[in-house]
C-alpha cells in the first residue's frame, strides 16, 4: 500500500513524500526502480507538464523481464525446498 503526501508552502514550493508500507513484501530493485520513477514523473509532470510517456514505456519493459525473472527464482527455490524435504 502507498500513500502520496503532497502539500504546497505560500513561497510556490511543492513537498511530497511517498510512504509505502512493505509489510510482508519482498522489495526488489526493480520495485525501487518503480517508486523513483514515479516520483521523478510526478515532479516532471507538476514542473513541465511531462509525462515522460517514453521512460515509462522503457521501463516497464525491464519490469515485466525483472517480474518474470523473481517469480522464476521463487518458483524454482519452491521446487527445491519440496525435493528437499522430501528426501529428509
Amino acid at each position: 500500500m502507498t500513500k502520496l503526501l503532497v502539500t504546497a508552502s505560500n513561497t510556490n514550493e511543492v513537498d511530497c513524500i511517498l510512504e509505502i508500507n512493505t509489510i510482508f513484501q519482498e522489495i526488489t530493485p526493480a520495485n525501487r526502480l518503480w517508486w523513483d520513477l514515479e516520483m521523478q514523473a510526478f515532479e516532471s509532470f507538476l514542473l513541465r507538464h511531462d509525462e515522460e510517456k517514453e521512460t515509462w514505456e522503457s521501463f516497464k519493459s525491464f519490469h515485466n523481464k525483472a517480474v518474470w525473472a523473481w517469480a522464476l527464482g521463487i518458483f524454482i527455490l519452491s521446487c527445491l525446498s519440496a525435493i528437499i524435504a522430501f528426501f529428509l
